[in-house]
């Protein structure tokens, strides 16, 4: 098949990391920050309790259930994401 020139591959990541935004701000809040102080400010789940005053466990599984609820987003939505490295999906994240 063909490779898209250069413009079209830029547009189409764009549009990809807005979807991608999109499915991240209709999570709960609670799994929308701790899956955002997890992926973008790389933090431990020790100080993402800290700083939500929540257990370091409950921070663990609000990110399951985030991720969980966004693979089953990207499933749905047709969001075509390829399984991505932690800082490849912090970049899919970021405005």
């Amino acid at each position: 098949h063909a490779v898209a020139p250069r413009g079209t591959a830029a547009l189409e990541r764009a549009e990809e990391r807005r979807r991608m935004r999109a499915a991240v701000t209709s999570l709960p809040r609670r799994q929308r920050e701790v899956l955002t102080l997890r992926i973008d400010a790389e933090l431990p789940f020790a100080e993402i309790a800290r700083a939500l005053s929540i257990s370091e466990n409950a921070a663990k599984v609000h990110f399951h259930h985030a991720t969980r609820r966004l693979a089953a987003l990207v499933a749905r939505r047709g969001l075509g994401l390829a399984p991505r490295t932690r800082h490849r999906r912090a970049a899919v994240l970021a405005p």
